[in-house]
């Protein structure tokens, strides 16, 4: 080797070649509930097309139906209901959905019938009835406007393979189009 040449490994090699500019970037909180008028304040992160932490510019918040800051602050509106937000750098976008709820009914208030009505359930439902639940439960529903479901899960897995396996399970949520922060931690 001299003085004006050296061995870099590929990666460092294409970095010199293509400098790194923004490929993605996520808003979080990806999924919030809100009661109306409820502020929350919205972040941006990005990443460079090697995966590695990339600072964003300005970014154009937009909350249709809410109102926003420049700096990300939401204030949620008045009218129940799931709206999104979309956060806009360098021609690329990433959004949040807000989920504006009531918290909790006041039990006191008398309930019009036929007006206002809520039906909610919350249980568990074993992984062996989750289509029959689909078909025999929500879908009456699925044309409803306002419909929200929420889902969670947990499952144990083993610490060498918990990675891989939180990493499939990212990418399978963003192929469906869902939020995909997942913790894996303990």
């Amino acid at each position: 080797m001299s003085d004006d040449a050296c061995i870099l490994r590929p990666e460092d090699a294409q970095k010199l070649v293509e400098p790194p500019h923004l490929t993605k970037f996520a808003v979080e909180p990806g999924r919030v509930e809100v009661p109306p008028k409820a502020q929350v304040a919205f972040k941006v992160a990005g990443v460079d097309q090697y995966g590695q932490p990339y600072p964003l510019g300005t970014v154009e918040w937009i909350a249709a139906g809410c109102t926003i800051t420049s700096s990300g602050q939401m204030t949620a509106c008045e009218d129940l209901g799931i709206y999104r937000v979309t956060a806009r750098v360098e021609g690329l976008e990433a959004e949040a959905e807000v989920i504006v709820a009531r918290t909790q009914e006041p039990k006191d208030r008398p309930q019009d019938p036929g007006k206002g009505r809520i039906i909610r359930w919350s249980g568990v439902v074993p992984p062996q009835k989750w289509m029959n639940f689909y078909t025999k439960v929500l879908t009456r529903f699925v044309g409803s406007p306002g419909l929200v479901l929420n889902v969670s899960f947990e499952v144990p897995a083993d610490p060498d393979q918990a990675k891989g396996k939180a990493e499939e399970t990212k990418t399978s949520l963003k192929e469906l189009g869902l939020n995909d922060s997942i913790d894996s931690g303990g």
